[in-house]
């Protein structure tokens, strides 16, 4: 199902306690992905809060920004286009 979709997996250790090094390594991945300037959109789908600050910076480069998951952050949902209130926790 991967290959059918072209996701690579990536296994990510985690070398210290406290620290999330995969939400780290999708923040970098999107910021490679925004430099390239072939993209005009982002979904992110997650209730981490942690990446809100990665959308207003998406939204800072003119950029839409659709967001999803359950009980999603307000101030998450706030910054996207088409975040859904409804599952605001």
């Amino acid at each position: 199902m991967l290959f059918n979709h072209s996701i690579q997996p990536i296994q990510q250790f985690a070398y210290t306690k406290g620290k999330n090094a995969t939400d780290r390594l999708l923040i970098i991945d999107t910021m490679d992905l925004l430099s390239t300037g072939r993209f005009d959109a982002f979904c992110l789908v997650s209730s981490d809060s942690d990446f809100t600050r990665l959308t207003s910076r998406l939204r800072e480069e003119r950029q839409t920004v659709y967001g999803s998951a359950k009980k999603t952050p307000k101030s998450f949902v706030d910054r996207t286009m088409e975040g859904d209130p409804s599952q605001t926790a």
